[in-house]
């Protein structure tokens, strides 16, 4: 915020410029709010938006446009209207057609900024068709470079794409940003904080996070003025950068001075060009962070995250927690995974989708409890089933355990997959060895274990606030069927649908990932700290929730009796056995 003058900058507006991130998807997490998420990958299609970013790589763009500085990172303009538009799959990768399919996305709903951060050496006549369309459709598009110390990349490469190289630390184009004439402007490319998975946060480079600082700045720009044309915008930015020593192609972008000439810039614009002899130059030296090199978060690549206050009042004495980001890509496969997860072959698990009218609350207790014995069931007999509050039958009980499968008595298998093949799939996604090494040492094998399965009970804490919510102006429940069933409301993981449930949701994964950093088992409370969240304290008005009141009641919160009691309707407890 700093290197690109940013961070004293009003962002406050009556206007919100509408931004699409065209990437691997943006989890609905604390820090961020979006407007709309929508998944363009088939094979994708069934996960939830709490959890769709499976590389963190969209996520972390979207936060440095317009994080609100929740956890910790602050974007250059959190006054926009966000959309997560996935086009890139768990590999972070993606057919040509289907970067086409975003953009024209993009240009049928009105989108007026879209950031690419991904590139490809390959030529598409097709894709220079939709870009082109897109630009004459009004819409700026910003592009990165790429990576590899060549020739820029496309879409950055097309004339209507802005490209964006990375400096570094130094305020110098670093050694592995992409060049050529092509390059328009540069901006923070290196050691750069992003939001990461379950709202925590990590440190990251490239090209593709200098690229959402230049679309953040375009949107404080735009937000001035939204009659004025993307042209206007771009050429704006480019020539209010600062000098950049090792760069006669492009400039560091400079917020704080694109403000300050805006004015004057709009006054001898021509809708083409301006007569630069007529504007003052930009003669500010670039400032150097050379001392954030030291940064052990860098070094160490961790995700790390302060805990909230209502967390600490639960029994969590810790003010901060972090864990290796290697630890987080498990948790996060483990909460994808009951949804199915399409590189890896399985199917959604039947029993995890609160069919038959399954206590929430009690399954994710119950999963939590062999997330901590690592996926161990063994003492997990049938004689214990009623020992889980709220646990309706033995019959739902053992569909649960057995999901972990023992052989030789240790853990050997998740649903239809071998512990091996599951990490085996998280080294193919983040560069790990987990798979590789399984085997090998049997602590560090547990280790993954729990935080896998905690990723799996994560998935059960979302469903409560995608399946067991109904709409207050109407009473309607929110479905997954589209068409959606007479008296009911399409939309159960539309972020657009019932908007507070998904924010509620975002306080209540935070609960549970301090739940598993402190190996403490889950309970009725994560739920709970996500309908009382004082972020969005009303959150209460958005929603009906008397049948999970009720579930809450039967996992022993009894001090929530008094809000069944005084619900607006008839109490219906979704259990084989009440």
């Amino acid at each position: 915020m700093k290197a690109v003058d940013a961070n004293e900058v009003e962002t406050d507006s009556p206007v919100k410029i509408k931004v699409a991130v065209l990437d691997s998807g943006v989890d609905n997490v604390t820090g961020l709010s979006l407007v709309n998420s929508i998944n363009l990958v088939p094979e994708e299609a069934g996960i939830s938006p709490l959890f769709l970013d499976m590389s963190g790589h969209g996520t972390g763009i979207a936060s440095i446009i317009a994080g609100n500085a929740q956890n910790e990172v602050q974007g250059v303009n959190p006054n926009v209207a966000l959309y997560s538009v996935k086009v890139l799959d768990t590999m972070n990768k993606a057919p040509v057609s289907r970067i086409i399919e975003g953009i024209y996305w993009c240009i049928d709903n009105g989108i007026q900024i879209i950031n690419m951060s991904f590139g490809t050496s390959r030529y598409s006549e097709a894709l220079q068709h939709a870009v082109e369309e897109a630009y004459d459709a009004g819409i700026l598009m910003v592009g990165a470079a790429g990576n590899h110390a060549g020739t820029v990349e496309y879409p950055a490469a097309f004339p209507e794409v802005m490209a964006v190289a990375a400096t570094g630390t130094d305020a110098q184009i670093t050694d592995f940003s992409n060049t050529g004439e092509e390059l328009e402007i540069a901006a923070p490319g290196e050691q750069v904080k992003v939001t990461s998975f379950f709202g925590g946060n990590t440190v990251t480079a490239g090209t593709s996070v200098s690229a959402p600082h230049v679309t953040g700045a375009a949107s404080l720009l735009w937000q001035k003025d939204p009659s004025k044309s993307n042209e206007f915008i771009r050429q704006l930015l480019s020539y209010s950068a600062k000098n950049i020593a090792n760069s006669d192609g492009c400039g560091l972008l400079d917020v704080e001075y694109a403000l300050e000439i805006y004015d004057e810039f709009a006054d001898i614009f021509d809708g083409t060009a301006v007569n630069e002899a007529l504007l003052p130059e930009n003669t500010k030296e670039p400032e150097s962070f050379e001392y954030i090199s030291d940064d052990e978060n860098y070094v160490e690549g961790r995700w790390g995250r302060e805990e909230h206050k209502r967390i600490v009042e639960y029994g969590f004495t810790k003010n901060s927690a972090s864990i290796t980001s290697e630890k987080c890509k498990i948790m996060k496969v483990g909460a994808a995974y009951p949804d199915g997860i399409a590189a890896l072959g399985n199917q959604k698990i039947p029993n995890f989708h609160g069919k038959g009218g399954v206590n929430y609350i009690a399954v994710y207790e119950l999963i939590t409890r062999i997330a901590l014995k690592s996926g161990d069931t063994s003492t997990f007999t049938d004689d214990k089933w009623q020992t889980i509050p709220g646990m309706s039958t033995l019959s739902r009980y053992r569909a649960i355990r057995d999901v972990f499968v023992m052989s030789n008595g240790a853990p050997y298998m998740v649903y239809d997959k071998t512990w091996k093949q599951i990490f085996k799939y998280v080294d193919q996604e983040c560069g790990t060895t987990v798979g590789a090494n399984y085997g090998k040492d049997p602590t560090a094998d547990a280790k993954n274990r729990k935080f896998f399965i905690w990723g799996m009970a994560m998935h059960f804490v979302g469903d409560v606030f995608a399946h067991d919510m109904l709409r207050k102006s109407d009473n309607k429940e929110i479905v997954h069927d589209n068409p959606a069933p007479k008296g009911t409301i399409y939309g159960a993981d539309k972020v657009d649908v019932v908007r507070r449930r998904h924010d509620a949701a975002k306080c209540a994964i935070d609960s549970v990932v301090s739940c598993a950093l402190t190996n403490t088992y889950g309970d009725w409370n994560e739920i709970d700290s996500g309908l009382d969240a004082p972020e969005y304290p009303d959150s209460a008005e958005n929603f009906l929730k008397c049948r999970l009141y009720a579930y809450m009641v039967a996992c022993g919160s009894n001090y929530k009796l008094n809000r069944v009691m005084e619900a607006s309707y008839e109490i219906l407890v979704h259990g084989e056995s009440e």
